[in-house]
């Protein structure tokens, strides 16, 4: 149903870079290493600045016996400090928060690592149980053809009466069995291209 035509380099490469579950545990991985960071981070001091201003108007005058209604005043007022919170005790719950999400990430790791392996080794398999059986049906192609001769001319030795029937018999099966094995070779070679699509998300070239 198609030709293989990517090298074994291109489509390991293509395996790794295309895997939805590598993709996935490189995700987790780095989720838990920012959650493990923000958990070691809750113990350090937090410095910050603030910035107060305010205003007040007033019109009239005040603590006189004569009110002067075109007198004003206003006042104005910045006001900057510097703060610091400091959470540096909490029993240690931050700390093994921490511990936690750092393993976790570390497994996510060694799981990534070990699907890489698998992924790896199963497109291996497949390629080369693929070009085993693409020689495997030239062979049986070949053994095809040898046994049709072999069996036309059983017939021919057994119609001037110089064979036997059992002869004709037994190159007739001899060409069954050759069949058979095409046939064997022509599924498991398909079976290992469709893997190795489905493996590396590559197409095969249909033209064979």
């Amino acid at each position: 149903i198609g030709f293989w035509f990517h090298p074994l380099e291109k489509t390991l490469k293509s395996g790794l870079n295309n895997s939805y579950s590598l993709k996935n545990l490189t995700l987790q991985d780095s989720i838990k290493r920012n959650q493990a960071q923000n958990f070691k981070n809750a113990n350090l001091p937090v410095i910050y600045i603030t910035n107060s201003l305010s205003s007040s108007f007033s019109k009239g005058s005040a603590l006189t016996e004569q009110i002067n209604p075109n007198r004003s005043s206003s006042t104005y007022s910045n006001k900057i400090s510097v703060n610091l919170t400091w959470n540096f005790f909490n029993a240690g719950q931050n700390h093994n928060s921490f511990k936690a999400k750092k393993a976790e990430a570390e497994s996510e790791k060694l799981q990534f690592l070990n699907l890489q392996n698998v992924i790896k080794t199963n497109i291996n398999e497949a390629y080369l149980n693929l070009l085993k059986n693409k020689e495997k049906l030239i062979s049986t192609k070949q053994e095809i053809y040898a046994s049709k001769e072999a069996l036309r001319l059983a017939r021919l030795r057994y119609e001037v009466g110089i064979s036997t029937l059992k002869d004709v018999l037994i190159k007739q099966k001899e060409l069954t069995l050759s069949q058979s094995k095409n046939i064997d070779a022509i599924y498991n070679y398909n079976i290992n291209l469709d893997k190795l699509e489905r493996l590396t998300f590559l197409r095969k070239n249909k033209d064979c």
